[in-house]
């Protein structure tokens, strides 16, 4: 894979970028090295391309490959959530509902978590519902508000 994907990534292709990443992540066909697949995702992620800023999102979350930073990650996950990227609408729904990065806010946690169901996510739904079930009547309308708003208003951390 990566003597087809280093000339392309280097050219500047997007998913060849991410895929490089995702080599030097797991170590194959080359020696793991979360630092390379930070750097990797980056270039994508620094173009708008939506699954380099989930990818680049998720190391920031971990900590993995660069020093760890919640508040960059919920950016990130939100520019890839706002492109209709599924896991990245996910991922910062669980940031939202625990306040990680961002203030915790059950209403846009919900309104994620829907959006990213919406967008085929199958472990959304589940996550939704029970987090309903904790939420007054109030913050639900609001989430769904919220879940409506969104895809033609935008939103911001």
């Amino acid at each position: 894979m990566i003597k087809e994907w280093q000339p392309l990534a280097e050219k500047g292709d997007l998913q060849a970028q991410v895929g490089m990443g995702e080599l030097y992540l797991r170590g194959d066909g080359v020696k793991e090295d979360p630092r390379a697949a930070a750097d990797w995702f980056k270039r994508a992620a620094d173009k708008g391309f939506a699954d380099g800023q989930y990818a680049l999102a998720v190391l920031l979350r971990d900590g993995t490959g660069v020093r760890r930073d919640l508040r960059a990650c919920a950016e990130l996950f939100l520019k890839a959530s706002l492109q209709k990227h599924s896991g990245a609408q996910f991922a910062l729904a669980r940031l939202y509902e625990l306040g990680q990065g961002v203030d915790q806010d059950d209403a846009k946690a919900l309104a994620w978590y829907m959006l990213s169901r919406d967008n085929g996510n199958p472990f959304a739904d589940e996550r939704a519902i029970r987090l309903s079930l904790e939420m007054s009547t109030e913050k639900i309308a609001a989430g769904e508000k919220l879940a409506k708003e969104i895809p033609t208003k935008g939103a911001k951390l």
